[in-house]
């Protein structure tokens, strides 16, 4: 058998990686890529360049919107990065508090341990040890974190 390739343009393209592609046309690029055997690194790059091409004003607007979310990170951290690193801190004291009493809870209260529900009957009596457990983290967190008062900073 014998192969005879004769190259004839019936429309306006491209080539790209061995291929002819389409330059105007998307509807009849897509219909190329989805017939045409393309290997899969190669199908994702023109794929990708493709969806670059149909949407580069929402990607114009994402870069713009990643810009100024930057500059607001920046202008937070600048102006009150010490009233947010003790709002975290506050949270987690609040987070290891409530897990305390949800932990102490449950061992009181024999009907609501949700620990039956994934262990075994002796080890799902752990809501007590779980509780001093969350309360020896969060006494550790006051102890090695600097609070307000502290003397660890002067300015």
């Amino acid at each position: 058998m014998r192969w005879n390739i004769t190259t004839k343009r019936s429309y306006p393209s491209t080539e790209a990686f061995g291929y002819c592609f389409p330059t105007r046309d998307l509807a009849m690029l897509r219909s190329v890529t989805e017939r045409t055997y393309v290997f899969g690194f190669t199908k994702q790059v023109v794929l990708a360049g493709q969806g670059a091409v149909e949407s580069w004003r929402f990607l114009l607007l994402v870069a713009v919107a990643c810009v100024a979310m930057g500059y607001v990170f920046l202008f937070v951290i600048w102006y009150s990065f010490e009233k947010l690193v003790y709002s975290f801190l506050a949270l987690a004291h609040v987070l290891l508090i409530g897990a305390a009493a949800g932990f102490l809870f449950v061992s009181f209260y024999p009907e609501h341990n949700f620990f039956q529900t994934y262990f075994s009957p002796e080890a799902s009596r752990c809501g007590g040890l779980c509780s001093h457990i969350v309360d020896s983290v969060d006494a550790l967190q006051h102890t090695l974190l600097p609070g307000q008062g502290s003397a660890g900073c002067h300015h």
